[in-house]
C-alpha cells in the first residue's frame, strides 16, 4: 500500500552523510522543499520552529539529532564524549514539552550511544541505526494501529478529525475502502498554524478519500446535525488514568461529540506513556503568541492585541469511547493496567 508523502516517514526524515533532511512542514503542499540540518542546535530549532510537526517525526529528528551531535566530536576522549551525547540530550529535551514519544526516543538513544561509548564503537554510527530501526518499528505500529481502526467504521461514515492524526489514520481509511465501504472526513483547518488544511487534508486528497475542509468553529455544528458520525484523532501523550492530550481544541469537539452521542476514538499507536500517570503529569506546551497574530505571513489583529495560545489541551477518559493502538481498541479504563 503506497502512502502519501506526509504518512512516509522515511520521505520526511533522511538521515544520510552526517546531514539530516527534513521536510518543510510550514511550506507544504505549496513547495516541497527540506532544511537540511548538520548539527544538534539546528535540529532543536527545526523541531521549535515546527518545520516538522507530529509526535513520531519530531521524535525521530530528535534522535538523528544525537548521531549528529556525536558525528561532529570523533575528535573528543570518551568522557568528553560522553558529556557532549547528555548535553545534547538535554538541548532536544527542551524543544516540545507535551508529546511521550520524543522523550522515549532521547532516552533510548542516548543509551544506545553512550554504551557504544563505553565499548569502543562509533556513537553516531549506532545511534543513527538504532533511530532507523525504530522507524520501522514506527511503520508496523501505524500500519496496525490503522488496520484496528478500520475495524471500527461502518460503510458511510463520515470522520471528523483534528489536526494531523498521522498515517494510522489514512491506513484507517484506506482498509475500510478495500473493504468496500465509504469513508469521508471532515478536516477542521486547525488554526493557527493551520494542520488540517495543509498537513490532514492534503494528504487524505492524495490517499484518495473524499475530504471535506471546514473552519475550526464548525465542528461542533457537524456534530450537532449529525453530519459526522465517529471523531478520531491522534495523541500526544497518553496517561494512565485513560486521559489524552492532543491538538488543542480536540477537548471541546470530544466534549460536544459525547453530548450527541457520537463516538470518540484515539489512534494512541504504542499506548499510554508508563511514567504519566493521570493528566496532571502533562504537561500543556504554550507556543509563542505571535503565533496566534499571525497567520501566513501577514497580521490578524491591530497592533496591542495580545494572544494566548496553549498547543494542546486534555480529554478526560468519560469522553473516550476507544483507544486504539498496535495492539487494539481499549477502554480507557484499560490503561493502567496495559503494561501489565
Amino acid at each position: 500500500m503506497e502512502l502519501p508523502i506526509l504518512a512516509d516517514r522515511f520521505k520526511c526524515v533522511i538521515y544520510e552523510k552526517n546531514e539530516l533532511k527534513l521536510l518543510d512542514r510550514r511550506l507544504y503542499p505549496h513547495r516541497t522543499e527540506y532544511v537540511v540540518c548538520r548539527d544538534v542546535e539546528s535540529v532543536a530549532r527545526a523541531i521549535e520552529d515546527m518545520v516538522v510537526q507530529g509526535a513520531a517525526v519530531i521524535a525521530y529528528t530528535a534522535g538523528y539529532g544525537l548521531a549528529l551531535a556525536a558525528s561532529m566530536s570523533k575528535n573528543m576522549d570518551r568522557e568528553e564524549l560522553r558529556k557532549m551525547l547528555l548535553k545534547a540530550g538535554e538541548r532536544l529535551r527542551m524543544t516540545r514539552p507535551t508529546g511521550a514519544e520524543l522523550f522515549h526516543v532521547i532516552e533510548s538513544s542516548l543509551a544506545v550511544g553512550l554504551k557504544s561509548i563505553d565499548e569502543g564503537r562509533d556513537p553516531a554510527d549506532e545511534i543513527s541505526r538504532h533511530v532507523y530501526g525504530l522507524m520501522v518499528r514506527g511503520e508496523e505500529i501505524a500500519r496496525k494501529t490503522g488496520e484496528h481502526a478500520s475495524r471500527l467504521l461502518d460503510d458511510g461514515d463520515k470522520v471528523l478529525t483534528n489536526c494531523y492524526a498521522g498515517p494510522a489514520l489514512v491506513y484507517a481509511l484506506l482498509y475500510a475502502r478495500e473493504k468496500g465501504l465509504r469513508v469521508k472526513a471532515f478536516v477542521p483547518e486547525t488554526r493557527p498554524y493551520l494542520q488540517g488544511a495543509r498537513l490532514t487534508a492534503p494528504t487524505l486528497k492524495e490517499a484518495g478519500i473524499e475530504t471535506v475542509l471546514v473552519p475550526d468553529p464548525c465542528a461542533g455544528q457537524l456534530i450537532k446535525r449529525r453530519e459526522v458520525s465517529k471523531y478520531i484523532t491522534a495523541t500526544d501523550r497518553v496517561a494512565l488514568d485513560g486521559s489524552i492530550a492532543n491538538k488543542v481544541g480536540t477537548y471541546l469537539y470530544a466534549v460536544v461529540a459525547s453530548k450527541h452521542d457520537i463516538p470518540f476514538y484515539v489512534l494512541a499507536y504504542t499506548g499510554p506513556d508508563r511514567k504519566t500517570y493521570t493528566y496532571e503529569d502533562i504537561i500543556i506546551e504554550e507556543r509563542p503568541p505571535k503565533e496566534v497574530l499571525t497567520l501566513a505571513g501577514m497580521d490578524t489583529a491591530p497592533e496591542g492585541v495580545k494572544a494566548y495560545y496553549p498547543a494542546f489541551d486534555i480529554v478526560p477518559p468519560k469522553y473516550i469511547a476507544g483507544i486504539i493502538t498496535e495492539r487494539g481498541v481499549f477502554h480507557p479504563s484499560e490503561m493502567k493496567s496495559y503494561w501489565g
